[in-house]
Formats: structure tokens, C-alpha cells, sequence
């Protein structure tokens, strides 16, 4: 784990969790070592930093190529070691070989966030990666996020995220690569299916502490989103 992938994890666990207070299912189902392939729903833009931040080893997400054109951002996610894809930037080669070196790469395959709990259809490349390195695929369930980051909101609330992590899946022999990008997105979707209760909001002194950063931090990331990635797609 690099130093700059170190001290962000160590801050995003300080500042982050206290605010977006992560509710953890499963976590036991993540191998802490070898390759492994993580496949998200995909609510808002900040998921991946929670995710990251809750996972008991380094993750690699893939992310497009707008972000990573933004001075330093771009450069901060290039030395979290993401994996930008887009046009000529050979992201299935950089996927691949990263599964080879036995790292875990988190696929976010409706690409854009939804802000909402309904799965959109999954693109096929994560179900060929795991086809062709037969690695295991764990599906992770997001919920919570979409209401405290809303596609029109101004600033992020603060609350609980719960984050479901499901068994490993594996790729079957002769299995069409349509059944088994349907069978990770039905294991996505289950935990949505039964949705859990809503929390009070946290009343730690750290998550109020927590809201004074990120109120202000926030609205400034949301508009730079908004610059980056016109549309609504943020």
C-alpha cells in the first residue's frame, strides 16, 4: 500500500466515517488477499470513498477519464492507483494485469451514478474480467447514500450508509457471459429487495464535528462535479 493510498484511507476513516456512518454486513465475504473483483450499484458520486474506506485491503476502483483531468484531483486518484477508462487508455489491459499482481479492482457497471435504488442494465466488461482471470467476484450493495446525496442536492447530509457484502461469485464453465452478469446483478439487487430500517441521524460529538467539514467541502466537490461532468451525472 502506497504512502499517499495510506494517509488518505487514514483520513477519509477520520472524516468520513464519522459523517457517513457505514452499517457493514458481510464483510467476512471479502478475501483479504489474492485477486478479487468487487461489482457496486452505484447511487452517488462518493460511494467509492466510503467503500474504499470500510474495506479491509486496498481497492482499485475503475473511473472515467473526466475526473482525472481535474488539476490535482485527477492526480490524487491516479495515486490511489484507479484505473481510468476511456479512449486509448487500455483500461481492460490495466484491469487485467492488476488482477494478475493479485489486486482487488471495484467495478462500478451501470458506469454513472443512478441516485436511485432501481440497478440499471450492467455493461459486460466486468463479467468478461471474471470470466477470463476466474477470480472471485463479490457483490456489494450500497444503500443510504442516494438520500443523503441527492442528484440535485447543494451539499451532502450526513447519516447512515449500509453496505452489504455478498458471497463470492465465480465464473462456470461454459456459462454465457449474459447469464453471468445477471447473476451478479440479481445478487446486487437482493439486498434492495428488503430494504433496512432507517436510523436517527448519529448524535456523536465527531459526526457534528464531521458536518461542520463537509457541509462546506462538499458543495464545493458537488460543484466541481457539476463542471466536470455536466448533465446531471453526478
Amino acid at each position: 500500500m502506497s504512502l499517499i493510498y495510506a494517509a488518505s484511507l487514514r483520513a477519509l476513516k477520520s472524516l468520513l466515517l464519522p459523517f457517513w456512518v457505514p452499517v457493514l454486513e458481510g464483510v467476512d465475504n471479502v478475501p483479504v488477499s489474492g485477486p478479487l473483483i468487487l461489482v457496486s450499484n452505484h447511487p452517488t458520486v462518493l460511494d467509492g470513498l466510503v467503500l474504499g474506506s470500510v474495506l479491509p485491503r486496498k481497492v482499485r476502483f475503475l473511473v472515467s477519464t473526466e475526473p482525472l483531468k481535474v488539476p490535482l484531483v485527477g492526480w490524487w486518484l491516479r495515486a490511489l492507483g484507479f484505473i481510468p477508462v476511456g479512449r486509448g487508455e487500455g483500461a481492460m489491459d490495466r484491469t487485467l494485469e492488476a488482477l494478475r499482481q493479485g489486486d482487488c479492482v471495484g467495478f462500478y457497471p451501470e458506469a454513472d451514478p443512478t441516485h436511485c435504488y432501481e440497478l440499471q442494465p450492467f455493461h459486460k466488461g466486468v463479467a468478461l474480467v471474471g470470466e477470463w482471470t476466474r477470480a472471485p467476484v463479490v457483490p456489494v450493495t450500497v444503500y443510504g447514500s442516494e438520500q443523503l446525496c441527492a442528484a440535485d442536492c447543494k451539499y451532502v447530509s450526513g447519516g447512515h450508509v449500509w453496505i452489504t457484502f455478498g458471497k463470492p461469485l465465480y465464473w462456470q464453465e461454459g456459462e454465457a457471459t449474459a447469464d453471468f452478469l445477471e447473476r451478479m446483478r440479481a445478487e446486487v439487487r437482493k439486498p434492495l429487495q428488503n430494504p433496512p430500517a432507517p436510523r436517527p441521524r448519529p448524535r456523536k460529538l465527531s459526526h457534528w464535528l464531521c458536518t461542520a467539514l463537509w457541509t462546506p467541502t462538499s458543495w464545493a466537490l458537488l460543484k466541481l462535479a457539476d463542471f466536470v461532468r455536466p448533465g446531471g451525472k453526478r
